[in-house]
């Protein structure tokens, strides 16, 4: 594949529309990916584990003949129960392998873990209809489209009461004096190179298609294009369109099931506690004086103003 994509022209086209520099350099990574990793079909077993791997289907067979061998002429059952045996104990050994494994690779592979978990859980309780403005959305994709709606209007724009309009202008367009108003900075190919590098190889491809492991293996060559691609956008303020997309789970919080404004986009608390908790870990490793303050807020996604925030941001020359 880095053989392969030397001999492409990654040379940057002459043009101020990041949507088509983008499409570019995605097209040449998704043609990679399919001519080198193509997706491979495997046949369904819905009654085999993971685990459950070729040396221990052809043991199992052999035990399957051995007992129709014991059935049809009442001899031979100690070869069956040897054999039973053997199963068993490799059944018990291959599965604790397996459990290892993901458990020695969760620290930096925990997409395996929870779909393991997942795979073990009996009952998976799916999202049920929900109510808005009195019309229930039963069907996928008005469900979808009812919490696509709802987790919008939580980033609309609301209006800001200031004194005057001119108070209005100088809160969001002026610097303060004593602020130094902050540039757009410039990204190296050897600073993208370096965050390429660093990819989790396990984590989903995004809604666009392009898998980490191979932005991970062609860093050196995909580098380049991609930090002028990144500049461009840093000038012109505009992001392609594949990356204002999202594939976004609802998360239950609490209260009534049926109504939207109780699901979260994104991660749980679960998990942003223990995304946290590694951060705490780590500055106590680094003998650090560490200390936590928790603050809760009371759905604070649907009352915070982003409005605000952007305005807040402005006044600090960002």
């Amino acid at each position: 594949m880095g053989t392969e994509a030397q001999l492409l022209d990654w040379e940057p086209i002459d043009t101020d529309d990041i949507e088509e520099s983008w499409v570019v350099i995605r097209d040449y990574l998704l043609q990679l990916f399919q001519q080198f990793a193509p997706i491979r079909r495997s046949r369904p077993h819905a009654k085999r584990p993971t685990w459950f791997d070729h040396e221990l289907g052809s043991l199992f067979r052999m035990r399957n003949r051995a007992w129709k061998h014991y059935r049809t002429s009442n001899s031979g059952y100690d070869e069956y129960r040897v054999i039973r045996n053997q199963c068993s104990a490799a059944r018990v050994a291959k599965r604790h392998a397996f459990q290892e494994s993901l458990a020695a690779k969760s620290a930096t592979a925990l997409k395996g873990l929870f779909a393991y978990l997942k795979r073990r859980t009996r009952t998976v309780p799916g999202l049920p209809s929900l109510v808005d403005n009195g019309i229930t959305a039963d069907t996928g994709v008005d469900r979808s489209g009812v919490l696509a709606r709802h987790y919008a209007s939580m980033y609309a724009g609301a209006e800001i009461s200031v004194s005057s309009p001119s108070s209005t202008r100088r809160v969001l367009y002026s610097h303060p004096p004593d602020v130094i108003s902050i540039s757009a900075p410039y990204l190296g190919a050897h600073n993208v190179a370096k965050v390429l590098r660093g990819l989790r190889q396990y984590q989903s491809p995004g809604p666009y298609g392009v898998h980490p492991l191979v932005l991970k293996e062609l860093a050196d060559v995909v580098s380049t294009p991609l930090a002028q691609m990144f500049n461009l956008s840093l000038r012109t303020s505009r992001l392609p369109s594949d990356r204002k997309k999202a594939l976004v789970v609802p998360l239950f919080k609490g209260g009534d099931k049926h109504a939207p404004v109780n699901y979260r986009p994104g991660l749980s608390c679960l998990s942003n506690f223990l995304l946290a908790r590694n951060y705490w870990v780590e500055s106590r490793a680094d003998g650090c004086s560490t200390g936590v303050v928790f603050v809760d807020f009371s759905k604070a996604f649907d009352n915070v103003s982003h409005a605000k925030l952007l305005v807040k941001l402005r006044s600090t020359s960002i």
